[in-house]
């Protein structure tokens, strides 16, 4: 075996260029959906933050894999995954590669992470966006108040409670 040609293709070869470039897509991506998300999604809590964690990895990892797509003309993405059954680890265990050739799955943890479980958590961000519709057209007159109000709300203290700020009582 030649180490030096193994050496330099692990470095610029292929594979390892193709890994270069979809790092940069992915990472492209994530910055710009985290930054268009950001006023959102600030002071959520709980089970609101990791629904809002989940709809910005799933709309990250879904564009990443559009591009992987569209510049390589294949891609590969986790659909099954132990987070899924509680376990504390994130490992995969079935992909799906799609390719001009067609759809192949195989067992293993290969891919972007497009798995069940955080494409049904990503579904219920839903709320929070109509939350946020709701406090804009209401009483909330800065963004300290949105993201106060968004603390509150997924919280689990709703509008008719005194820590709401329409209920606040003045000094």
């Amino acid at each position: 075996m030649d180490y030096n040609n193994a050496f330099i293709n692990s470095m610029v070869g292929e594979g390892a260029m193709r890994g270069y470039f979809s790092s940069m897509i992915q990472t492209g991506i994530g910055g710009a959906v985290n930054y268009g998300f950001e006023g959102e999604f600030k002071g959520l809590l709980n089970d609101r933050y990791a629904d809002s964690k989940a709809f910005k990895s799933v709309v990250t990892n879904g564009l990443t894999a559009g591009a992987e797509f569209a510049m390589f003309g294949d891609t590969s993405i986790n659909v099954l995954n132990t987070s899924m059954f509680g376990l504390p680890v994130s490992q995969g265990l079935l992909s799906l590669n799609l390719s001009n050739n067609g759809i192949r799955g195989s067992i293993g943890g290969g891919g972007l992470d497009m798995n069940l479980g955080n494409m049904w958590k990503a579904a219920r961000v839903g709320s929070i966006f109509s939350q946020n519709s709701d406090m804009r057209n209401s009483e909330f007159n800065s963004a300290d108040e949105l993201v106060a109000g968004r603390v509150l709300w997924s919280d689990g203290i709703d509008q008719t409670q005194d820590a709401w700020p329409s209920n606040r009582r003045s000094l």
